[in-house]
């Protein structure tokens, strides 16, 4: 079994390839995408 894991934890390691992203730009799509069920449930989500 630790063969195995090890095994899955180097091909994961290769799995991504670094990039730089724009987190901002992350951080208000998913604030946007989620805002409607906060409101529904009456929970506030602050960016």
């Amino acid at each position: 079994m630790v063969e195995h894991l090890l095994a899955m934890a180097r091909l994961e390691e290769h799995a991504a390839i670094p990039a730089t992203v724009d987190l901002g730009a992350v951080s208000s799509e998913r604030h946007r995408t989620w805002q409607p069920l906060f409101a529904r449930e009456d929970v506030s989500l602050v960016l």
